[in-house]
């Protein structure tokens, strides 16, 4: 299962592969390359996208979308019965930028109605 939090809180989009798959996070958005980057060398030839897919900086994830996505996680916990361990943050299951996702903190207390 993947799930997308969006830059304001709310979530983009759930895929599920198989209903005891581990749940990777992916915080959407746009990686930034850093300040002062310059490209040199082959890295010149590359696109912005590419150049963002390899050097990027993810942003930490704010606090509405640790919120959203401490929810979702839990109720996708209890509803499909996963368990914390099978939670991780998308890079560590798959190849991705290493900075997507950093930060995400889906263990924060959710509040119930």
């Amino acid at each position: 299962m993947l799930v997308e939090i969006d830059e304001h809180g709310m979530i983009g989009h759930a895929r599920v592969r198989h209903a005891r798959s581990p749940i990777g996070i992916e915080i959407v958005g746009r990686a930034r390359l850093p300040a002062g980057f310059k490209a040199v060398g082959k890295e010149a030839e590359l696109t912005l996208d590419e150049l963002r897919g390899r050097r990027g900086i993810y942003d930490e994830p704010t606090a509405a979308q640790n919120q959203s996505l401490s929810w979702l996680v839990s109720v996708l916990q209890e509803a499909i019965r996963i368990d914390s361990e099978e939670v991780f943050r998308h890079p560590l299951v798959s190849r991705k930028n290493p900075t997507e996702a950093q930060g995400a903190n889906w263990k924060m207390q959710v509040p119930t109605p």
